[in-house]
């Protein structure tokens, strides 16, 4: 269901303004018309109490990139073979798992059957459908070749995926290393040092700078033991997020 926002004249010619609940736009202008009232403007709109979910949430959890490349090449695909956008968007629906992208595309199938243009029926959701996206199917819209940007669009989404992943792949390798090395020089630092402190410590011998460097830093180590730990939490946490 659609919310539009109207202008029109009531039965004595005054002018009114309103929003009402349709389906479509046309199904919209004849409640209207029922209601003896003579539509001069309607759109798509919210209501005014509404205004904080004047952008849908696709709901129900986030929308991976690679479903939104797979609907964006099947939308191509089936537009190179003369099928409407509406029914290439129902075909998605009817065919595809329930999700956030599914109830997504139900939303944007609705407002293409209201009349509205695909690039401002999914430009309500940016965190599913990139603005890159958005802008190219704005000028396809303009020169007909809707068919052709979404098969690019896919394409390019497609490589900025694979490009991100082998990023993320080339930085796992020195991430383990790292760790590895903060883990090693963190037991010898905290654990074996200490032990040869005392022993320095016990013969009173002259000990070289960097030996009475390394020992400040074992002893401000196990000060300052739960400042560290949330700080090597937090890396790890930041590191995992990046990888996901």
């Amino acid at each position: 269901m659609l919310h539009f926002t109207y202008r029109a004249r009531d039965s004595k010619a005054q002018p009114v303004t309103g929003v009402i609940d349709a389906p479509t736009q046309a199904e919209a202008i004849r409640m209207l018309e029922r209601e003896g009232k003579a539509v001069t403007d309607i759109h798509v709109g919210v209501r005014g109490t509404d205004e904080p979910s004047r952008r849908p949430r696709a709901g129900g959890g986030a929308v991976k990139g690679d479903e939104v490349i797979a609907l964006a090449s099947q939308l191509s695909v089936m537009l190179e073979t003369g099928v409407p956008l509406s029914s290439a968007l129902e075909a998605y629906v009817s065919s595809s798992k329930p999700g956030p992208l599914r109830r997504v595309t139900e939303t944007v199938a609705d407002r293409i059957h209201g009349g509205m243009a695909f690039s401002a029926a999914i430009e309500d959701f940016p965190k599913v459908f990139p603005s890159l996206m958005v802008t190219l199917l704005k000028a396809s819209e303009a020169s007909g070749k809707m068919a052709m940007m979404l098969g690019r669009v896919a394409e390019y989404l497609g490589k900025e995926r694979r490009t991100a992943r082998q990023i993320r792949g080339a930085l796992t390798y020195p991430g383990v290393m790292v760790t590895l090395a903060l883990v090693v020089t963190s037991f010898l630092v905290t654990w074996v040092l200490p032990r040869f402190a005392r022993i320095y410590e016990s013969r009173e011998a002259a000990l070289p700078t960097m030996t009475k460097v390394l020992l400040d830093t074992s002893r401000w180590l196990l000060d300052n033991w739960i400042a560290v730990a949330v700080g090597v939490a937090l890396l790890v946490g930041g590191f995992i997020a990046m990888r996901l």
